[in-house]
């Protein structure tokens, strides 16, 4: 195993969109670690004393600045990347945002609060309200086979912003490219399902994660394992569709991992899993996309280990 380190401090391993020709910064091993030191989702152009005004200054054209992308030797299309979450430190400030015409509630001005992240005491001071910690990438993804934005999530992962990718849990994501071209960012020092302003307490991130294949899955949507569940990410123009992808993609894993006839799983699916909001703001110039998950907490199905990470031979 080999641990690398990509530094926020150097441009060129920074980039705003999924391009499946932009040449990789890393090329890694499964099982190889990378530091990630992400930049904060507006690419550091505000600051802890930044009131609401200097919204008007940000250059929009570089959100969600992500770092990557990092090329995985043997991935190929048809393979699963296995991303394990090993350590996410957030920096010691962030930023919550909402402005007219995002969000899930109207907003009738700019608005910015920038908060202390305690590192240490592992909580954020909105004022003096004292919120828990709980870091997370917002974006996490390979590249597909045509140029994407990141504003978006889908098959090829992206702006999942689901709060369970956090430390212990492992993303899984279908191979779409050659390398699978990994990139990361739009850290989140915590953010509530829904994301419904638009933002979490956004902040730069040092993230150390492991990659590993499962070669010839063929798996189409992104999964993700932690100790206490098994859950699929769907996107969609709306809930129901978002949470429809994923339910069908569960119930069909379910059958196969449990040997029940498909019936049989979807019966089963309406008892033990759970339907999560992971975001419901995201926008782009082609319309809106909303993300959801298929939740199966283990315990309810007796499960006791890991069901598609897995644990030996670098494979989930």
């Amino acid at each position: 195993m080999t641990r690398h380190r990509l530094p926020r401090s150097e441009s060129r391993f920074v980039h705003y969109d999924w391009d499946p020709d932009r040449a990789p910064v890393l090329y890694v091993d499964p099982g190889d670690e990378v530091v990630f030191e992400t930049r904060s989702g507006e690419d550091g152009q505000l600051r802890p004393d930044s009131t609401a005004a200097d919204l008007a200054g940000v250059d929009w054209r570089r959100l969600h600045a992500l770092t990557g992308p990092v090329a995985v030797r043997g991935a190929e299309p048809g393979d699963v990347l296995a991303v394990d979450i090993l350590s996410l430190v957030p920096d010691r400030w962030g930023f919550v945002m909402h402005r007219p015409g995002a969000g899930l509630l109207d907003s009738p001005a700019p608005y910015l609060r920038t908060c202390a992240i305690d590192v240490d005491g592992g909580a954020a001071w909105f004022g003096p309200v004292r919120v828990p910690l709980h870091p997370m990438l917002g974006i996490m993804g390979v590249a597909d086979t045509t140029r994407l934005t990141t504003r978006i999530p889908g098959r090829h992962g992206g702006n999942l912003d689901c709060r369970r990718l956090t430390t212990g849990c492992t993303l899984l994501l279908p191979v779409r490219v050659p390398g699978a071209l990994f990139s990361c960012g739009d850290g989140h020092a915590v953010q509530g399902d829904g994301e419904v302003c638009i933002t979490g307490l956004e902040t730069a991130m040092t993230a150390r994660l492991r990659f590993r294949l499962k070669k010839r899955a063929g798996w189409s949507l992104p999964r993700l394992e932690d100790d206490e569940v098994v859950a699929v990410l769907g996107a969609g123009p709306d809930l129901e569709t978002a949470a429809r992808e994923a339910l069908r993609d569960l119930v069909a894993a379910l059958a196969a991992q449990l040997r029940l006839p498909e019936p049989d799983a979807y019966a089963l699916a309406s008892l033990v899993v759970d339907i999560e909001v992971n975001q419901l703001v995201n926008h782009h110039p082609g319309g809106r996309v909303v993300g959801a998950r298929a939740s199966l907490p283990k315990a309810r199905c007796g499960i006791s280990g890991d069901l598609w990470r897995g644990t030996d031979g670098g494979e989930p």
